[in-house]
């Protein structure tokens, strides 16, 4: 059972998440963005370049394509949306979005902000 402080701050939290039911810029990307993720679970790097970041619902999403470090081509660009968080100590972490709707409400805002020219 939740107690009345906990409880508050779920009433906190879904309020907060109204007041950010579109998306709020949080920096242009530029061509030069690039990250090099690695996975937790099995070590695999990736790299990215940074389409666009932004926030909504109260969290701050970023949008990357698949990168190809050596060619700089994209063979087969992949268009990967994650969550964005930051530690106590400013170290960034991504998470993947599991839950499909909020999956398909940020890319649908994402989309929109390609076509608006973000």
């Amino acid at each position: 059972m939740a107690t009345p402080d906990k409880t508050n701050n779920i009433k906190q939290e879904k309020t907060r998440a109204k007041a950010w039911s579109f998306p709020v810029p949080v920096g242009p990307a530029s061509d030069q963005d690039l990250l090099v993720l690695e996975d937790t679970d099995n070590g695999n790097e990736y790299y990215l370049q940074v389409l666009d970041s932004f926030r909504m619902f109260g969290r701050t999403y970023i949008c990357m394509a698949s990168y190809e470090p050596e060619t700089g081509a994209h063979t087969e660009p992949q268009l990967v949306i994650m969550r964005q968080l930051e530690s106590k100590d400013n170290q960034q972490y991504f998470q993947s979005i599991r839950d499909k709707k909020e999956l398909d409400k940020v890319f649908n805002a994402f989309y929109q902000r390609m076509e608006q020219g973000l």
